[in-house]
């Protein structure tokens, strides 16, 4: 495919992304100003949870669904993912209330929520397998439009801040977002009684499903197991602070994350190593290049405009983004190999690495977060992620048999994409 065709594809995908980005910060800006840094620490915790559950409902499909559809029916690959998002989250909301409880109607509204959000992500990843993708970010768009509209509404017009009125929020945007998914997939394809056998199609969803998400929940673990390790050592307080730097520190992945969304599903699609490999290693050239501005500017921001943001809770989150800046640099390049490796199914190699990074951050969260709290928490982010770079490049070299020069770009590779970024700006 041409430069400027990816690019184009990239580009209303970072677009969207982009305005998304800013309707959630100011949903992050409502969150901070009025539940203040404590409450913003428990409901870290009570995202990271739900990220949890929908983790494990994917190990039914999931991202693996974007490998499998062109290979599947859209009804064959959905019915076994809703079966299995159903038939897990029972025993998992009653583990929770046993171990972690929460109030009862607080409990009701969390576990809506969740059921809700993991039927709607086997709908996501439906319409990214089947190229689907401004469709994808429009519902997205729409979904954490209505949230922060909501949650404007209740916290500043109607004075009632709280967790239960998040979740509440979360709720009805999550169900319009399955109303207008399900509107986008089935009238593609009315749903019917897979014609194939059932069983085996049920073979084929966890084969692939459970190799991907174990990837996915340990590269959860690489990103949040110090959430719970820094909020149980020191307080939810803290906890908030650093999920508020953490979390701005990510928005700098908009690009990398856009780009890796159009090659999963390109590589996904084309059944073509050598494609694959030429569209990776283009991708991590350009990766680098886009992840570094906003670095940059994350860097500049003075601690009274975050305070001015986000209260004055949190003004000591600037500090953390010069601890974090190498880590997201390196993810944002992690990023691309990955996806290379995931649309050629070859998910164990990113299974290993996540393993690994989630190793590594609980280990050095324990050896380091007790003597330097956050801004240790913030180091051994960054240290995983630097060493999971290395080990993907790795793997990438010895698997596709690239050299590690090949990521350099050339004069010619940088004229090219700049021809192509500059025709697809003047669309």
């Amino acid at each position: 495919m041409a430069a400027n065709k990816l690019i184009g594809l990239v580009f209303g995908t970072a677009a969207s992304r982009f305005v998304i980005t800013l309707i959630g910060l100011g949903t992050l800006s409502l969150n901070t100003h009025f539940l203040g840094a404590d409450t913003f620490g428990q409901l870290s915790i009570l995202l990271v949870l739900v990220a949890v559950y929908t983790g494990v409902s994917e190990l039914a499909g999931g991202a693996a669904l974007v490998y499998l559809l062109p290979r599947y029916s859209l009804s064959e690959l959905a019915l076994p993912c809703y079966l299995w998002t159903l038939l897990i989250l029972l025993p998992g909301f009653t583990i929770q209330y046993i171990l972690f409880p929460l109030p009862s109607d607080l409990m009701l509204l969390f576990g809506l929520a969740v059921t809700v959000q993991c039927l709607n992500h086997t709908h996501l990843h439906l319409l990214v397998g089947a190229e689907k993708i401004g469709s994808y970010n429009l519902i997205t768009l729409t979904q954490v439009s209505f949230l922060a509209g909501f949650l404007a509404l209740f916290y500043y017009w109607l004075d009632q801040a709280s967790l239960s009125t998040f979740f509440m929020g979360y709720l009805f945007s999550q169900i319009i977002l399955l109303a207008y998914s399900s509107l986008m997939l089935y009238r593609r394809e009315r749903f019917s009684w897979p014609k194939q056998s059932f069983y085996g199609i049920v073979q084929e969803v966890f084969k692939y499903g459970v190799v991907v998400q174990m990837a996915n929940l340990f590269q959860l673990g690489a990103y949040r197991a110090n959430y719970f390790i820094l909020e149980r050592i020191f307080s939810p307080a803290v906890l908030g602070v650093f999920s508020i730097g953490n979390q701005l520190s990510e928005k700098a992945l908009i690009p990398a994350n856009s780009m890796a969304m159009v090659q999963y599903s390109k590589i996904s699609n084309a059944h073509d190593s050598e494609f694959a490999r030429k569209v990776s290693i283009r991708f991590f050239q350009w990766s680098g290049l886009v992840t570094l501005l906003p670095i940059l500017i994350l860097l500049l921001i003075p601690s009274e405009w975050i305070i001015w943001i986000f209260g004055p809770d949190f003004g000591e989150a600037q500090s953390l983004f010069k601890y974090l800046a190498p880590g997201i640099l390196a993810l944002g390049l992690s990023t691309i190999i990955s996806h290379y490796f995931a649309g050629l199914g070859k998910h164990y190699f990113n299974t290993w690495v996540s393993f690994a990074g989630m190793a590594l951050n609980i280990l050095g969260s324990f050896l380091i977060i007790p003597h330097y709290g956050m801004h240790g928490a913030a180091l051994v982010v960054s240290g995983v992620y630097l060493v999971q770079l290395i080990i993907q490049l790795v793997l990438f070299v010895q698997h596709s048999g690239a050299s590690i020069l090949a990521f350099i770009p050339n004069e010619e590779e940088l004229k090219e994409g700049w021809l192509a970024l500059r025709e697809i700006m003047k669309r």
